[in-house]
């Protein structure tokens, strides 16, 4: 295992007490100012500043709790029409392109942190092409100080391509939230070939083993898809789940687990919303008809861990609370209105990159 002396970059698990955290940023509203659609950049622009103004307040919690809290640079050169307005219009390399490149919001699904690394991973969607990119400043400091960052060969993205199955032979593709850490054992769901769904290949699981190197257990959970929206680490023998035990792997069986037995109501849209967040008509909907409850949502298990005996939950959740002080974990409510917008969770749009604590092998 590589040393990590220096590195301001050092994590193994999930819950290991945090020193340093990056949150995502959204585009601000000026970003919107281009839309020609008054009602529409109206609604997008009030999204923007809300946005912003829970991530400022969860910045703010985790700072009073010690964290080191670091932010994405927007960059709004990328965006640049001829004409020199901004745009988020305009992302074309030939064989592709994309109308609206993602925002910087979600550190997590495209970069995995672990020991002293930094890995970049890279997803088939062309708006998340240039995603990581707002992170480089960031990425380059860890980098001069010691850190060991890597980055996924870019892919050649097939326009006519529509699932993670069609690239099975011929690219390496992995979304980093796919993973989570606990210490020598690092748990992930499963790749295109598969199943169905799926949000990687084979050969993009195969590069992040060889990255992080010897000497770890890599164990594979029955599912697809981001695994920090199924499963919660909150500390060694205990986890937060909506997905049946018989589907954990055979070394998380010992674990106690506090079952999710209801998700929220999740509005029939939301599948939609993820493909067409900037049309009209689905903004309009969400905004009025469907913001997000603060209680018991889909993002319950999407959380993040300040250490073994504190988290950050997304809103109130009463029953999960009180399961969870029953282990001795306390929990501090926040908010994160426009998840269903964005489609993630508190541990979606963070990404802890120190936590304080040796490599420990907790299924020995």
């Amino acid at each position: 295992m590589n040393s990590t002396g220096l590195s301001p970059v050092k994590i193994f698990t999930e819950f290991q007490p945090l020193e340093e955290m990056i949150i995502g940023s959204a585009y601000p509203p000026a970003a919107y100012d281009m839309l020609e659609d008054v009602e529409l950049r109206s609604m997008l622009q009030r999204i923007a500043i809300e946005t912003e103004e829970d991530l400022q307040a969860i910045q703010r919690v985790l700072e009073a709790e010690g964290v080191v809290v670091k932010r994405p640079r927007i960059l709004f050169d990328l965006y640049r029409k001829v004409e020199d307005r901004v745009s988020l219009k305009l992302l074309d390399l030939g064989l592709w392109r994309t109308g609206y490149p993602n925002p910087p919001l979600w550190p997590r699904d495209l970069t995995i942190a672990f020991d002293n690394k930094i890995l970049s991973t890279y997803s088939r969607s062309p708006n998340r092409w240039v995603e990581g990119q707002h992170f480089y400043d960031i990425f380059f400091d860890y980098f001069q100080k010691g850190a060991d960052w890597r980055s996924l060969p870019p892919p050649l993205l097939d326009p006519e391509a529509k699932s993670y199955e069609q690239y099975e032979d011929k690219s390496l593709l992995y979304h980093a939230a796919c993973f989570l850490k606990c210490g020598r054992d690092i748990f992930h769901t499963l790749p295109g070939k598969q199943m169905a769904g799926a949000r990687g290949t084979e050969a993009g699981l195969e590069w992040v083993k060889r990255q992080i190197g010897e000497g770890f257990r890599f164990h594979a959970v029955k599912r697809i898809g981001h695994l920090d929206g199924k499963i919660a680490l909150i500390k060694p023998g205990l986890l937060l789940s909506w997905i049946p035990k018989s589907d954990l792997p055979d070394c998380l069986q010992s674990w106690d687990v506090i079952f999710l037995d209801k998700r929220g109501s999740i509005p029939p849209e939301f599948e939609v919303m993820r493909g067409k967040r900037y049309y009209k008509d689905h903004v309009s909907r969400y905004l009025s008809e469907w913001i997000g409850s603060v209680e018991e949502t889909y993002f319950d298990v999407n959380i993040i861990s300040v250490n073994e005996n504190l988290v950050l939950l997304n809103g109130h959740n009463a029953d999960l609370e009180g399961k969870l002080n029953a282990y001795g974990v306390k929990c501090i409510p926040v908010d994160f209105r426009h998840r269903y917008f964005w489609d993630g969770g508190l541990h979606c749009i963070s990404l802890d990159v120190r936590r304080r604590g040796e490599c420990e092998d907790y299924f020995a």
